[in-house]
């Protein structure tokens, strides 16, 4: 695992966001240990300097960029997503929303393949279907709940960040 600045992502009133990279060989053995040593719950900071990285990640599995499929129809990547939510749930606190890797990620939890074929939305790369999200969106909240109390930050946040998630999985829902 590295990570790398996403150059081009900053504004006025945020950072940069980080792309974090997981390498071919940590998605085919199911490694996380130098993930889990910079971001576990243990790890990671609290107060402010956790507060700056909500809504600052981007996880992108490095090792398929020339599989003509997309991550989500890629067992390995699948198999790697569903065992890291289970690891570490926080992804609605710190993936970075502008970005369409969270959905994809969710893809790739979905028990079924929730993806539906993109000729459906010829505009949008994929979506998934609500009925079959749901579940997610409702594993995801309470550990981001969490993270928000370790940054000690107010409920009212946490509730903006939530309505945040519902608007981005409406935008990739049916």
């Amino acid at each position: 695992m590295y990570t790398t600045p996403i150059r081009g992502s900053s504004t006025k009133t945020r950072p940069e966001s980080t792309r974090v990279v997981f390498e071919w060989h940590e998605v085919e053995a199911l490694y996380f240990d130098d993930f889990l040593a910079q971001f576990s719950e243990d790890a990671l900071p609290k107060g402010e300097e956790l507060a700056s990285m909500m809504d600052q990640y981007v996880f992108f599995p490095d090792a398929y960029n020339h599989d003509p499929r997309e991550i989500y129809a890629v067992k390995e990547v699948r198999t790697f997503y569903q065992t890291l939510f289970r690891k570490w749930p926080y992804w609605f606190f710190f993936c970075d929303l502008r970005f369409n890797e969270l959905i994809k990620m969710t893809a790739c939890c979905m028990k079924k393949r929730a993806c539906v074929n993109h000729e459906e939305w010829p505009a949008t790369p994929m979506r998934v279907r609500k009925a079959e999200v749901s579940q997610f969106i409702k594993a995801g909240l309470p550990p981001m709940d969490k993270m928000f109390e370790r940054a000690r930050m107010p409920k009212s946040a946490s509730l903006v960040r939530a309505a945040e998630i519902l608007r981005y999985y409406d935008l990739y829902s049916k």
